[in-house]
């Protein structure tokens, strides 16, 4: 559940972080994200390896209007109870620093275009076990047209 978080935080975040001004192409975007590096005080090593070999598959639409709105915006207004500490976006480049309620700390860097991006993700969560500290890289691109209900 953790890691579904995670990425989908990570796919929240870059695909609408284009939208305002910088060209994010509206329609159907596919994000795929691995756990590069995982330490999880309290998991089993084969726990944390099944969690590293399999990639976890998001698809969302951002319709025109999400692409329009502040980059930020769409998270904010999740489920999530975020702050941005830090938020820079341009020349196709991004770079986040945020904390969460429950202790969860993120940040994330990467490459962007109109339609794809690249993103390196750390996460660093207090549980009772200790310090998780959890390495994700992702990608996403635009697949094309949101799919008709």
């Amino acid at each position: 559940m953790i890691m579904r978080s995670l990425l989908l935080t990570a796919a929240l975040l870059a695909a609408p972080a284009g939208a305002t001004s910088l060209g994010l192409l509206p329609g159907e975007w596919q994000f795929v994200g691995r756990i590069v590096k995982a330490e999880m005080p309290g998991a089993s090593p084969a726990m944390t390896e099944m969690m590293m070999k399999r990639p976890q598959i998001m698809r969302t639409c951002i319709t025109p209007e999400q692409a329009q709105r502040d980059p930020r915006s769409i998270f904010q207004n999740g489920k999530g109870h975020c702050q941005y500490k830090n938020f820079s976006m341009a020349g196709g480049r991004l770079a986040l620093a945020m904390r969460c309620e429950g202790g969860m700390s993120m940040t994330s860097s990467g490459t962007y275009t109109p339609a794809s991006y690249n993103m390196l993700s750390v996460m660093v969560s207090t549980t009772p076990h200790g310090t998780m500290t959890m390495i994700t890289d992702g990608a996403g691109k635009r697949l094309g047209p949101c799919p008709k209900k």
